[in-house]
């Protein structure tokens, strides 16, 4: 039995991340989880820190397919969700796919969860499940401060 005091990395394996749809986790040796480049960490936080610095961007810009405007300034509180947009628009060719959708689940990572257990805490996440539920393709725009 493993001790209250014993860390993860001086334990052999893991379990891996669960997938976004139902499945089991497996197994994978700690060797094998070292961080490549383009893989989403363990942490919202982690993964948004990884993304291209959006320093001079002042919103991302989503059009609706119903004419409406979803727009995610780059301010406090928001500043991440910016980020995560501002990278699926540069990654995904300026539009939001479900693949681009299936990309922003993963990389707010915790707070997919809770945004799939309390609909409405999350907007920007509630449209990514749009995205992917409706197989939408929404142009994005960066726009520069």
């Amino acid at each position: 039995m493993l001790g209250s005091r014993t860390s993860i990395a001086s334990r052999q394996w893991a379990a891996a991340p669960a997938p976004l749809s139902r499945g089991a986790a497996t197994a994978v040796p700690l060797q094998s989880r070292r961080r490549r480049p383009g893989a989403v960490a363990r942490s919202c936080k982690d993964n948004v820190a990884a993304l291209a610095p959006i320093d001079s961007v002042a919103e991302v810009v989503i059009n609706l397919p119903d004419g409406g405007v979803w727009a995610v300034p780059n301010k406090p509180g928001k500043a991440a969700s910016a980020r995560i947009f501002a990278h699926l628009a540069a990654a995904h060719g300026g539009r939001l796919t479900p693949a681009a959708a299936e990309e922003a689940l993963r990389l707010y990572d915790e707070y997919t969860a809770e945004a799939r257990e309390k609909p409405g805490s999350h907007p920007n996440i509630d449209l990514c499940f749009r995205v992917i539920a409706e197989g939408l393709q929404l142009p994005i725009s960066v726009k520069q401060l």
